[in-house]
């Protein structure tokens, strides 16, 4: 009988490019759908931390202009489809800090795409398979097929 491994929140932005990449994906050019297939099997992934939740959200930003005095440029209007894991971390009990992993797909903003607008975290399920299996039947989850990205991106980061 092999031993579960149970990652720490160090390890898990490595284990998820790993796990892409073991499926044929480039994390850096990744289609949302077949990332989600590989996420879904990365979140019944044990990781030692306090509390571990899972988000799927997409919606829409209207950009910003460029600042007048350089010091950023103009973000245009975009669409936003991600998915990611949470980890909250304790040290002795105490709340000490959160990361999240997140798969971000960033889309040109498009009248079909302005009002798609989701918000679904796994606490709201019995069970991750509920919450996967929900989010599958949602249009949002789909909103973006035929589209393709202008940017992805794979990344691990503190909230």
């Amino acid at each position: 009988m092999t031993e579960e491994v149970v990652l720490s929140v160090d390890q898990t932005e490595e284990k998820l490019l790993d796990m892409l990449r073991a499926d044929g994906i480039n994390p850096a050019a990744a289609d949302p759908y077949h990332t989600w297939k590989v996420f879904k099997h990365f979140c019944h992934v044990p990781v030692n931390c306090a509390d571990d939740g899972i988000l799927f959200e997409t919606h829409p930003s209207q950009g910003f202009a460029a600042d007048p005095n350089g010091l950023y440029d103009a973000i245009p209007p975009s669409f936003t489809l991600h998915f990611l894991r949470q980890f909250s971390l304790e040290e002795n009990g105490e709340y000490s800090g959160m990361q999240q992993l997140d798969c971000r797909f960033e889309y040109d903003l498009t009248d079909d795409l302005r009002l798609v607008q989701k918000v679904v975290w796994a606490y709201d399920f019995d069970t991750i398979d509920a919450f996967f299996a929900h989010v599958e039947s949602l249009p949002h989850f789909r909103a973006v097929e035929g589209y393709g990205a202008r940017r992805t991106d794979v990344q691990q980061g503190d909230v």
